[in-house]
């Protein structure tokens, strides 16, 4: 049985604006889980700063003895990483370049660069080659020794 189909199919479909909802589901999700990587730039039993590029940031005290008493002054030779949401309210915060904004229906993010490394913030009106402010939160951060692939200190950020 030979079957012909004529008629002419146009579609036209952006991913990034698509929303598909479900019972208990809807997508697309996008995660402010961020990660950046840092170096120990100064190490004492009661104060440890973190450096990022141009950012420098100081470890709340607990977080510092808890590094402290793990890794000692091999914190300085440590390739480390943050890890955190960028949803959340902190301290320490950095200027990021907006690159693009993706208008998801329910919700608009910002991507952004920030020292050669690119993650999604939420949108705020933010257009191509603003600067953003983005707060890091150390006390809702998980810290990385990506050396040996192990977790140092912290807790899991909440993933939206």
């Amino acid at each position: 049985m030979d079957v012909e189909l004529s008629g002419k199919v146009s579609y036209d479909i952006k991913l990034a604006q698509m929303k598909l909802t479900g019972k208990d589901f809807e997508i697309p999700r996008i995660s402010l889980l961020t990660k950046l990587d840092c170096t120990a730039e100064l190490v004492t039993k009661d104060r440890l700063v973190f450096k990022n590029g141009t950012m420098t940031f100081e470890v709340p005290f607990d977080l510092a003895q808890r590094l402290f008493n793990t890794k000692g002054k091999k914190l300085l030779k440590t390739h480390l990483s943050v890890l955190f949401n960028t949803d959340n309210e902190g301290e320490n915060e950095f200027v990021a370049e907006v690159l693009d904004v993706k208008d998801y229906g329910n919700e608009k993010y910002a991507y952004v660069k920030y020292n050669g490394q690119m993650f999604y913030v939420k949108d705020n009106g933010y257009h191509i080659r603003d600067a953003v402010k983005v707060k890091l939160d150390l006390e809702d951060a998980l810290i990385v020794d990506e050396d040996n692939n192990i977790i140092l200190a912290g807790k899991a950020p909440r993933i939206l």
